[in-house]
């Protein structure tokens, strides 16, 4: 699936999740940026309800 607002870093190697959030903030153009990890264990349906949540603040 295309989707232009999703952009992937590979690394060469296992540099941990510290490099790989830093390197993600970086490059990350938008107002909002939400992490997930690989495994699932927060529910990527719950996103929509989270950016409703920050709008009011």
């Amino acid at each position: 699936m295309k989707n232009s607002t999703v952009k992937v870093v590979r690394f060469q190697r296992n540099y941990g999740k510290a490099a790989a959030l830093s390197c993600g903030f970086k490059r990350s153009k938008g107002d909002i940026v939400i992490t997930l990890d690989g495994d699932l264990q927060d529910d990527p349906k719950e996103i929509p309800r989270f950016i409703e949540k920050l709008k009011k603040v």
